[in-house]
C-alpha cells in the first residue's frame, strides 16, 4: 500500500470482507468445490499484508520501536517476495481441468517455488528496510553483490509465476485478474520503478477484490 496507513487499514478491512464474504457465497453454493477455497485465500492474503503495512507506516511516522517496524516489513515482504509466488501457481493448478494448461501451470508452479525460494534467500542474506519517501514507502536491501542478470531473471520468474499463471489459467475471470494485475505491473513500473514492491502489490490488492464476483459466477 501507499499513500497513507489510512488507506493501508481501510484496504485491509474491505479485502477482510471480501473473504469473509466470499467464503459464505461458496460454502452455500450448490456446485460447492473445496478446491475453490483457494481463490479466497487470496483477499484474505493481500488483507493480511495491507495490514503489516499499515503498522510499517505507522512506525515510520511516529517512530514505534524497531521491533514493530521490522516485524510489520518482514510481514509485508514475506507475501510480496514468497507467499505470492509460490501460491498462485500453486492454487491455480489445483483449480485447472484442461490437461494441457494444468502441464503448463505445473511448470510456473516449479518456477515460482524457485522463485520464492531464491528471494527468501536474498532476503534473509540481505535484510529489508523500509522508509518514506515522496509519500509512499520505499523497500530497500543491500543489493550490491546481486548483479542485474540475477535480479532480471528472478523478477522474469515472479511475473511468470504469478501474472504468467493468471493468463494461462482457464477458470472464467481468472485471466481477466492477470491482465489487470499485469497492467498494473506495467504502470507502476513507468511511474513508481522506486516503490514498486508496494504500490503494484496496492494495485494488486485492489484487484484482488474481483474475487467475490468469480465466486458468484460459480453459483
Amino acid at each position: 500500500m501507499c499513500f497513507s496507513p489510512q488507506a493501508s487499514f481501510v484496504a485491509s478491512a474491505f479485502l477482510g470482507l471480501v473473504a469473509v464474504f466470499s467464503y459464505l457465497k461458496l460454502s452455500r453454493s450448490k456446485n460447492y468445490n473445496r478446491k475453490q477455497l483457494g481463490l479466497i485465500i487470496v483477499p484474505l492474503g493481500f488483507a493480511i499484508q495491507q495490514l503489516s503495512e499499515g503498522f510499517v507506516w505507522l512506525s515510520l511516522l511516529h517512530n514505534y520501536s524497531n521491533l514493530v517496524l521490522n516485524l510489520a516489513t518482514y510481514v509485508f515482504m514475506f507475501f510480496a517476495f514468497i507467499f505470492w509466488p509460490a501460491y498462485v501457481p500453486a492454487c491455480l493448478y489445483q483449480l485447472e481441468q484442461n490437461d494441457i494448461r494444468k502441464d503448463v501451470l505445473r511448470m510456473f508452479r516449479l518456477i515460482g517455488y524457485v522463485t520464492a525460494g531464491l528471494l527468501l534467500g536474498r532476503m534473509l542474506y540481505f535484510g529489508v528496510q523500509a522508509q518514506l519517501a515522496n509519500c509512499h514507502i520505499m523497500y530497500t536491501s543491500n543489493l550490491s553483490e546481486l548483479s542485474w542478470l540475477v535480479a532480471g531473471i528472478i523478477m522474469a520468474g515472479y511475473l511468470i509465476a504469478t501474472v504468467g499463471a493468471l493468463l494461462v489459467c482457464s477458470v472464467p475471470g481468472v485471466r481477466s485478474l492477470g491482465f489487470l494485475i499485469g497492467c498494473a505491473y506495467v504502470i507502476t513500473y513507468l511511474f513508481y520503478i522506486n516503490f514498486l514492491i508496494s504500490v503494484w502489490c496496492f494495485f494488486s490488492a485492489l484487484v484482488s477484490l474481483l474475487i467475490y464476483q468469480l465466486v458468484l459466477q460459480k453459483d
